[in-house]
């Protein structure tokens, strides 16, 4: 390896030690919103098997099945993002 060629590759390793603090700093934060969002789909999921239990237990007639079909169902899945730590993520919305 020649003198330039070797100081080239001495800038490049202190570029990637200088950015390394940041980059870790930026993984950290990235699975702790990972595990916020697994937190909050376990909650959910929870809270709708319970709300599913309480709506088996109620009375339904078969004009009420029909009335409240259109409230069962989505129109619509609107896909999107949303920017968190400086990586646009994706987020799906119901319409």
């Amino acid at each position: 390896m020649t003198k330039g060629a070797l100081a080239s590759r001495r800038r490049e390793l202190a570029l990637l030690e200088r950015a390394l603090p940041s980059l870790r700093l930026k993984r950290q934060q990235l699975r702790i919103e990972g595990d916020k969002a697994r937190e909050a789909l376990a909650q959910a999921t929870v809270h709708r098997q319970a709300l599913l239990r309480e709506a088996e237990a109620l009375p339904v007639t078969e004009s009420d099945a029909e009335a409240l079909a259109p409230l069962l169902m989505l129109d619509a899945v609107e896909r999107g993002s949303e920017r968190r730590l400086g990586v646009d993520l994706p987020v799906i919305h119901a319409c």
